[in-house]
């Protein structure tokens, strides 16, 4: 019987037609198979003889592109100094923060016996889509109230186990920065800052339909920060 102050993201649920699990609980920045919703998907998923590791997930205020980090400073408005009928003025912008992640493949059952030492060609995994969620760890986390809304984006890059390869992605969409909570932080309105955690889940597929997934986060402090000069 599971302990009732056992958190839910790490619980076991099985479904009630064929008994099988259904659900398992992730940590950020480690391996998992994927777990879909459907009792059938959560049977495929865990049959893929390989899976995804995040060796790096990293992102980058958006005026500031090359300064990626485990932690985003994300601005969420900057004066941009330009050029308006002959004189400088500065303008207010908005930027979509960036990011960027480093994936690879490993085998489930490297080193057993009769396990092959590589993965073959049937098991090169096409990463397609990615998942963004936010969360706060004061427990606020009503989507566009305490935090942004979550979003999916495309993206394509297949791995094939002979290394890592990296993969762009946004991390805060410039729409965000037009909604609450986003747009009260502008000029010191309402909260000064806000902190949380972006959830970022890749999904992908190998050669013969298996899916597999594999979750990460980065650290998010938005406010009305400094411009860069």
């Amino acid at each position: 019987m599971r302990n009732k102050r056992e958190p839910p993201s790490l619980s076991l649920r099985r479904c009630r037609k064929c008994g099988r699990p259904t659900l398992a609980g992730f940590v950020a920045l480690t391996v998992v198979s994927a777990a879909a919703n459907g009792c059938g998907e959560a049977v495929r998923s865990g049959r893929s003889p390989v899976v995804l590791v995040i060796n790096r997930l990293e992102a980058a205020p958006g005026a500031e592109p090359a300064r990626l980090s485990s932690v985003l400073h994300s601005d969420v408005e900057t004066l941009v100094e330009r050029t308006q009928d002959g004189e400088q003025t500065s303008v207010p912008t908005l930027f979509a923060d960036g990011g960027q992640a480093e994936l690879r493949l490993t085998l489930k059952d490297v080193g057993q016996p009769g396990s092959p030492t590589a993965p073959t060609d049937n098991n090169l995994v096409t990463i397609t889509r990615y998942r963004v969620s936010y969360r706060r760890t004061d427990g606020r986390n009503v989507p566009g109230v305490d935090v942004p809304y979550m979003f999916d984006g495309a993206a394509t890059v297949t791995l094939d186990g002979t290394g890592p390869a990296v993969i762009a992605l946004e991390v805060v969409r410039v729409q965000a920065k037009q909604e609450p909570p986003l747009r009260n932080l502008r000029g010191g309105g309402g909260a000064v800052a806000i902190s949380a955690i972006a959830d970022v889940q890749f999904y992908g597929r190998d050669m013969v339909g298996h899916e597999v997934s594999a979750a990460g986060a980065l650290s998010i402090v938005f406010a009305d920060w400094a411009d860069p000069k």
